[in-house]
């Protein structure tokens, strides 16, 4: 029912299981007409004669009639305003395609978070719109929202982190200017730091560390939840230039992650990265004798993995073959010590014979690299330069003949040739950087340096390593040295001449020395 044709507004109420056409149990929509007397008429379900009625009954004074209006015309006001506002805006917006002013009207809902706990400075992030990242950050601290900076996603994801997740280097800078904090972890503990290098991303992990106040330079050593620094993590991503840039920054070189206690060089040796293994030593001065909790070195490691290449880099700078892990090499028990039946004295010698290997047993101590060897090459290379503390423990196998084991005594690379090599070399006036070029052996430069005979430790490197004979003449034939191709070829001869006779006479039948071993023990990393 209307209730006359004054300037007012007319209320209309809804109720539920009313007959009226609202939008349920809310109170709707508009305000239409007031009577002329200032009054305020509301119709709707209630009929009018009860409205008359609360009247006469004195419900609805005078004031609280005047309060509505008033409330009802400051909200009229209030979304006239907003609404011009919203338009000129608009409009403007239109016109320059400049949007701080629309951000500015919309500045309460800047902190906003979807379905998945991201805000739009999350969303304008990882969509890499930089304009609209812009605007963002100047209206939040233009409205002093600087909390918004360090909302967290439901992954625990910062906007900082989602820069450099995103590889947006410029993006981080913005952040961490406007106040971002670079000490927050994700889900895993792991700050924008190890994000950044474990995406070998050296701009962003570099503006990173410059950005690092002092408050904030324990980050570089700080492990996330898996025990990890930083710097173990650029070395799973196979990242020198991180490796260089983090322990310029601070870093440990030789800190132990802290499930198994290995360090970077463990890490690289273990991924088979030799080119991050050489940075590490030899640049970044990596302690090669480091142990991991288990007692495990590098080197034995190395052997355990089968490189020889690896073994023979780790010995040139210096790694000890004697080291002995935690793992005992073999346990006694007195139960075993009775049930074992004596031997003949004869009989024990012809058994020793045939199965050598028996003998690493050894009453106390660990595994040492060597006892960890799974290939030939392996043992030949530590073997071939084993420390006079080791040499007792060897002493206790069984000595095999000398046709038995290819020793490089007998190979084309023995010390002799070795020796008449480097003076064909020396002769020849040939760079020793220029034969390490051609073996593929540059990595190794720093440790040549500082030898006195750095042709000499090269070829020994390369000896020791395995690398082929043939090889290593077409890189002496590229250099115009036929001297030393000649020496190479006259001393194969005789090596192909002496290796036809290397069996070994089993109760079976002739067969190769190889076929005999067995399997060592592997490291317990």
């Amino acid at each position: 029912a209307a209730g006359g044709t004054g300037g007012g507004f007319q209320f209309y109420q809804q109720t539920n299981g009313g007959s009226g056409g609202g939008a349920g149990p809310f109170y709707a929509e508009s305000f239409m007409g007031f009577n002329s007397g200032g009054g305020a008429q509301m119709s709707g379900s209630t009929p009018q004669s009860e409205v008359s009625q609360q009247r006469s009954d004195g419900q609805m004074s005078l004031p609280l009639q005047q309060q509505l209006l008033q409330i009802v015309a400051t909200l009229s006001c209030r979304a006239s305003q907003s609404a011009r506002q919203t338009a000129a805006a608009l409009l403007q917006y239109c016109s320059t395609g400049d949007a701080k002013v629309l951000l500015a009207l919309q500045r309460h809902l800047c902190g906003i978070q979807d379905t998945n706990g991201d805000t739009p400075l999350h969303l304008a992030i990882i969509h890499q719109q930089t304009t609209v990242i812009q605007q963002l950050i100047q209206t939040l601290l233009s409205t002093q929202q600087n909390r918004v900076l360090n909302t967290a996603n439901h992954l625990q994801q910062s906007p900082l982190h989602l820069a450099v997740i995103t590889h947006q280097p410029k993006v981080a800078e913005l952040l961490l200017r406007a106040g971002a904090d670079p000490s927050l972890v994700d889900k895993d503990g792991r700050t924008p730091l190890h994000l950044a290098a474990l995406g070998g991303d050296t701009d962003t992990l570099r503006l990173l560390l410059t950005h690092l106040g002092e408050s904030h330079t324990h980050l570089i050593n700080t492990t996330d939840y898996h025990g990890l620094q930083p710097l173990h993590l650029a070395v799973k991503r196979d990242g020198e230039s991180c490796l260089r840039l983090l322990v310029e920054g601070g870093a440990k070189i030789n800190a132990q992650e802290l499930k198994s206690g290995h360090t970077a060089l463990h890490l690289a040796v273990r991924e088979n990265l030799f080119k991050v293994a050489c940075t590490l030593i030899t640049e970044l001065k990596a302690d090669v004798n480091t142990c991991t909790f288990g007692g495990n070195t590098a080197l034995h490691l190395a052997s355990s993995l089968g490189s020889p290449t690896f073994c023979a880099m780790l010995i040139a700078a210096g790694a000890d073959k004697t080291m002995e892990n935690d793992e005992p090499l073999f346990f006694s028990s007195s139960s075993d010590e009775e049930e074992t039946e004596p031997m003949s004295e004869g009989l024990s010698e012809r058994v020793a014979a045939t199965q050598p290997i028996k003998s690493r047993k050894r009453s106390s101590g660990g595994h040492t690299p060597l006892d960890l060897a799974t290939c030939q090459k392996v043992r030949n290379v530590l073997i071939n330069r084993q420390s006079p503390r080791s040499s007792h423990r060897s002493a206790k196998k069984i000595r095999p003949s000398s046709s038995e084991v290819p020793d490089f005594e007998h190979s084309a690379l023995d010390e002799d040739t070795l020796s008449r090599l480097v003076e064909v070399l020396s002769v020849g006036d040939v760079s020793w950087m220029n034969l390490a070029e051609k073996l593929g052996m540059m990595t190794l430069t720093h440790l040549y340096q500082d030898s006195p005979t750095p042709c000499q430790q090269l070829l020994q490197h390369y000896k020791v390593g395995g690398g082929p004979v043939e090889v290593l003449m077409e890189a002496l034939k590229s250099l115009g040295l036929t001297e030393g191709v000649r020496l190479l070829r006259s001393t194969q001869l005789q090596d192909d001449k002496h290796n036809t006779d290397a069996t070994v006479d089993s109760g079976f039948s002739s067969q190769p020395m190889e076929d005999q071993e067995e399997e060592p023990a592997v490291a317990n990393q």
